[in-house]
């Protein structure tokens, strides 16, 4: 009997090739989500530390305190366009997960139909030999 050959191993490679690239581009768009929270808390806590000095700078000049206001405000649109972009980045990653488990099915359905000819494979090889056995068993009695 001859070697098992799934006639789609082609398709099931590049079904396989396809889920990985798609498991790499949701890794870099978390990998990025995760460098834009960080900035996200430093800007925050930078604007805190802001305004803390702000309410305990008592003696600070007219001057200071329009600096200090400004930087507030600075950081504070800081933070919306950051949480604009995580917000943007997020929905990325949801259709990215959305085109990961379409990958992830599609390799999926080519694996269990290869395994499913493999073991058909395998029991009509099994037949096989089982019916050559029998078939020399049969010649080898006497007449």
């Amino acid at each position: 009997m001859k070697k098992f050959r799934f006639p789609l191993q082609a398709a099931l490679d590049y079904a396989l090739h396809k889920e990985d690239m798609e498991k790499m581009a949701l890794a870099e768009l978390q990998a990025e989500r995760v460098e834009l929270t960080a900035r996200q808390k430093e800007i925050f806590q930078a604007l805190h530390k802001a305004e803390d000095e702000r309410a305990a700078g008592a003696e600070m000049t007219s001057g200071e305190l329009q600096i200090y206001n400004r930087f507030i405000d600075s950081q504070r649109k800081r933070l919306q366009r950051m949480n604009l972009a995580i917000r943007g980045l997020d929905s990325k990653i949801r259709a990215q997960r959305r085109k990961l488990v379409e990958a992830s099915r599609k390799r999926k359905t080519l694996d269990r139909l290869k395994e499913r000819q493999h073991s058909a494979h395998t029991q009509e090889a099994s037949r096989l030999q089982q019916q050559e056995s029998d078939d020399l068993h049969l010649l080898r009695l006497p007449r």
